[in-house]
């Protein structure tokens, strides 16, 4: 069941990515439209990593990306869903955690998929 998830998650998020990343200056887009917070974590976070020829994009979680397509108006997306979304997606992308601990995570999980699959126009 994880899988099914990550892979519906893993889309949403491509779909989003491929919707705000810009040709160049990757580093200039991510500042202007990240609260500066945000962008500050993400690039402390590149610098301690090296560059080893990545990009910035690669150190942002789906929350930052599906906000981002939301910004561009690429996608339409609820702030509650991008919350359950980063959630699922990390309790689906690792092996300790769970995706669903009672009843609510249930309905959750099934609200997730909906909406996803409404992003994905199936």
């Amino acid at each position: 069941m994880k899988l099914t998830f990550y892979v519906i998650l893993e889309a949403v998020e491509r779909l989003a990515l491929d919707s705000v990343r810009p040709v160049k200056g990757s580093d200039e887009y991510l500042r202007r439209k990240l609260p500066l917070q945000r962008f500050q974590q993400i690039e402390r976070q590149y610098k301690r990593a090296g560059d080893a020829a990545r990009s910035l994009f690669n150190y942002l979680n789906i929350a930052d990306i599906l906000r981002l397509a939301i910004k561009e108006d690429s996608i339409r997306v609820d702030e509650r869903f991008i919350k359950d979304m980063k959630r699922m997606r990390n309790g689906a992308a690792h092996v300790l955690e769970n995706l669903v601990a009672d009843y609510d995570d249930v309905q959750k999980l099934a609200n997730v998929r909906r909406e996803c699959l409404r992003v994905l126009g199936t």
